[in-house]
């Protein structure tokens, strides 16, 4: 092949006939005037990775190769269209495209329908960000990069499919990446402290069970609520190593406090993240064979939406802790979508329901569907805790239904252990 062909090869991408990415921003820089409005469009295919699991590579090809096409179809000739190292698109148009403009709307209409492909129908699930030269740079670098960043704010949101870049968007990253970098500060600096919520028998007054809940300590003594920084390390993955640093630090607390005479099990709030990889699995047994804790005494909580991400990998995790003795609780019941047949067929030992059914409990619908759940769930052979309680009247309702357990601030808020025991009583 002659040098001038191969380097000409060696510009698109092979799959699907679009330019790769170092010559896409090559072209970039000699394609269009310089005085010229450009518009660039990012489009990730936030699913791509799921499909290609769930159907094998020759669906990766397919649906790439489809949309290239389409893409080809829709854009003017001296319109560049690129595919990057992620499989994402770029496309590179003359004029300012508004997400009204007849381009942006025939890529929201062609996505919006089911992928009919040769072997399968797909729906694709996708995001578009969009960055304007020299509107809001004149460097191609920055703009191909804002594009990129104008999906951030909605990438996990089901209702938007399209951004724009805009100052807040940098000014939130900024944001977030000092609090990433806080978080690592504070792992190391051992500044993350646990404060735990009791969960009380039929009776209000015997303690069955303790919940353990990271709080950050700052150097002032203040705390910050995990509200503050528990998304931004789901995003990140620093989730992984707080929920070890968890693990650990309870495993001292049952071990200080006497909690296993006293058969006192601590459930652990966990990520579906954890449950992506054996790691976990390793990483508890370590822990109860080092500190010689019966494996019952600590609980697995997990949400539905949370291990819905890794459904069948993470109940398989889940399986073998609970052979390994584990607990295993499915928390904040009642707000996800699951339907009866999945819950019966989870490997789980108890529900936690939701709070926001105690909160309820004033309107008679929502009684009778507590009440129905709880009994759901006798019947499935769970064991079930009701959390959010926060008054008498509450509480007297709820426990005709027969739950397990009770959790909420009309019995105690969450609080250091030192407060509910003495150390080695």
């Amino acid at each position: 092949m002659p040098i001038k062909k191969f380097h000409i090869f060696l510009d698109y991408n092979q799959l699907t006939g679009v330019l790769n990415e170092i010559r896409f921003n090559t072209l970039l820089e000699t394609n269009f005037l310089k005085d010229q409005d450009i518009t660039i469009i990012n489009l990730t295919i936030t699913n791509l990775n799921e499909l290609t699991y769930s159907h094998g590579k020759e669906i990766y090809a397919a649906i790439l190769r489809s949309i290239a096409e389409f893409l080809e179809g829709i854009t003017k000739e001296r319109d560049l269209i690129g595919l990057s190292s992620n499989n994402d698109f770029l496309i590179a148009t003359e004029g300012i495209h508004k997400e009204e403009s007849q381009l942006i709307c025939q890529m929201i209409n062609f996505f919006d329908k089911p992928l009919v492909l040769d072997l399968f129908t797909v729906i694709i699930k996708y995001k578009i960000g969009i960055a304007y030269y020299p509107l809001q740079t004149e460097s191609y670098s920055e703009l191909l990069q804002m594009s990129r960043l104008a999906i951030t704010p909605v990438i996990n949101n089901v209702l938007i499919n399209v951004s724009h870049y805009d100052q807040s968007i940098m000014d939130k990253i900024l944001h977030e990446n000092a609090i990433k970098n806080e978080i690592e500060t504070a792992l190391e600096a051992r500044e993350f402290v646990l404060y735990y919520q009791p969960k009380y028998a039929n009776d209000g007054t015997t303690m069955l069970g303790l919940e353990a809940l990271i709080r950050w300590q700052q150097k002032d003594g203040s705390l910050k609520s995990p509200g503050y920084f528990i998304d931004i390390a789901e995003q990140s993955g620093q989730i992984i190593n707080i929920g070890f640093y968890v693990i650990e630090r309870v495993c001292q607390s049952i071990v200080e406090y006497n909690l296993v005479n006293r058969e006192m099990p601590v459930s652990i709030n966990f990520s579906g993240q954890h449950f992506a990889s054996r790691d976990i699995l390793y990483k508890l047994l370590d822990a109860v064979n080092r500190y010689h804790i019966p494996p019952h005494l600590l609980e697995i909580e997990i949400t539905e939406t949370a291990l819905i991400t890794n459904k069948e990998y993470g109940a398989a995790i889940l399986s073998e802790l609970r052979e390994l003795g584990f607990l295993v609780t499915l928390d904040d019941f009642g707000t996800g979508y699951a339907s009866i047949d999945y819950i019966k067929n989870l490997p789980i030992d108890r529900l936690k329901i939701d709070q926001s059914y105690a909160k309820r409990l004033e309107d008679i619908k929502s009684r009778k569907l507590l009440k129905t759940m709880i009994q759901m769930a006798h019947e499935l052979s769970f064991e079930v805790t009701v959390e959010g309680v926060e008054t008498r009247e509450q509480f007297e309702i709820i426990k005709t239904f027969e739950p397990k357990e009770f959790q909420g601030y009309y019995f105690k808020r969450p609080v250091p252990l030192t407060e509910l025991f003495k150390t080695n009583e």
